[in-house]
């Protein structure tokens, strides 16, 4: 016995950009896929582990638009200009697709470094927080690695650069973050 009716299900695993068989471009994040018109039905995407809370809602009109920008600009706000303006400007560039570069926050354990940077991850996911963040330094590269395919034309905050133990742990440390 077959069934008369098959549902054709499309199930993606990363976010970012891609386009359709006719030239569309849409946009993958995990609560589905936005297209010009807005969220696009019978289409899915299924995030796994860190990058799950990666949900972005509707896009906003009228007040709510204005609301949604002005809550980003008060990021700018938090820190000193010189610290949240690079990386304000990091969340906003991040989904134009072909960004070959990264940002390191320094400083000394305890100022904030992950709070700061869980704000600007939270332009991606409101789950996000400093608890919750993409990544970690203590994850293997390959890990590292497939968390960068899955987060594409995303900010994706890798947390705790903190190398530790032998010269030689410091140095493979090092490494990885290169």
């Amino acid at each position: 016995m077959t069934s008369a009716h098959i549902v054709d299900r499309r199930i993606f695993t990363h976010t970012g950009w891609r386009r359709n068989d006719v030239g569309d471009w849409y946009y993958f994040h995990g609560g589905g896929i936005l297209g010009a018109q807005g969220h696009v039905p019978n289409m899915e995407v299924a995030l796994s582990g860190s990058l799950r809370p990666m949900h972005l809602p509707g896009p906003p009109r009228g007040e709510a638009l204005s609301a949604a920008v002005n809550a980003s600009l008060r990021l700018i706000d938090v820190a000193p200009l010189p610290v949240t303006i690079p990386l304000w400007l990091a969340a906003l560039r991040a989904p134009l697709g072909l960004v070959d570069f990264g940002l390191h926050v320094v400083g000394a354990s305890g100022v904030g470094k992950s709070a700061l940077t869980a704000l600007v991850q939270q332009h991606y996911g409101a789950g996000f927080d400093r608890t919750h963040l993409p990544g970690n330094w203590f994850s293997t590269e390959n890990a590292l690695e497939m968390l960068a395919f899955q987060a594409k034309d995303m900010i994706m905050v890798i947390d705790d650069f903190c190398p530790k133990g032998k010269a030689s742990d410091i140095s493979d440390m090092h490494k990885k973050a290169d």
